[in-house]
């Protein structure tokens, strides 16, 4: 198959749509751009095919909930006087618990899965002005913004090569 649009001027277009869905909100706070883009590179990385909406996406599940376990564990009035070692205690416990789900064949993408364990690290870390919070609570709210937001960055890499329009070369 040979693109008959270059794939720069694809991205490059997907990239101001991407830039504009940011202004879709919830309770006043837009998707986080850098989220699709993690999305859109784990596409790329991964090998580009539609597949991955099947193989890959089930990764970002564990890595997503046990960020959660993890800040829910660190917040927890019984373990404050821990200090620094209540975050080793329990990221180390989660990112044990995280290896070992990779053992699971719907769920073994590596990269997928701590790239949304540090996702829901890095929006828990802006703050709860970052997404917005949903009878859930604030942890899991975090957690289902930073995943759609993931997500759709995978649809912006299945559409970086769709809008290629390719041709059959004979």
């Amino acid at each position: 198959m040979k693109p008959r649009i270059r794939v720069e001027f694809v991205v490059g277009f997907l990239t101001i749509i991407a830039c504009l869905v940011m202004y879709i909100t919830n309770q006043g706070v837009g998707i986080p751009l850098w989220a699709i883009f993690i999305g859109w590179a784990e596409y790329f990385a991964l090998g580009a095919k539609p597949e991955l909406f099947k193989t890959a996406l089930p990764s970002l599940f564990p890595g997503a909930i046990l960020a959660s376990v993890c800040l829910w564990g660190m917040s927890l009035s019984a373990f404050a006087s821990w200090g620094m070692w209540n975050a080793v205690f329990w990221i180390t416990l989660t990112v044990f618990l995280l290896m070992v789900t990779l053992n699971i064949p719907q769920c073994n993408i590596g990269l997928v899965g701590f790239n949304s364990f540090t996702a829901v690290f890095i929006i828990a870390t802006i703050g709860p002005t970052a997404y917005p919070t949903w009878g859930c609570g604030a942890i899991i709210s975090g957690s289902i913004w930073v995943v759609m937001s993931i997500i759709i960055g995978y649809v912006f890499g299945y559409l970086s090569i769709l809008l290629q329009f390719p041709k059959k070369v004979d």
